[in-house]
């Protein structure tokens, strides 16, 4: 028996995550990540956070 549940609330991904992609291509290029974020119209912490993220590292620091 099938069974659909519709989705009411979607929520965006944080921004660091939805830039990733081009934030890694340029980082390869050689780009630093203040002038990504100038490029991407974002703040470099979305950047820093984008290129930590797609490597697999922890984003955000662990609390002690």
């Amino acid at each position: 028996m099938p069974f659909e549940v519709p989705l009411l609330e979607t929520i965006a991904p944080p921004i660091y995550q939805q830039i990733a992609e081009k934030a890694l291509h340029l980082n390869k290029l050689g780009m630093q990540p203040n002038r990504i974020a100038q490029r991407l119209g974002v703040d470099h912490t979305h950047v820093t956070r984008a290129l930590k993220w797609i490597n697999g590292e922890p984003v955000f620091p662990k609390k002690p």
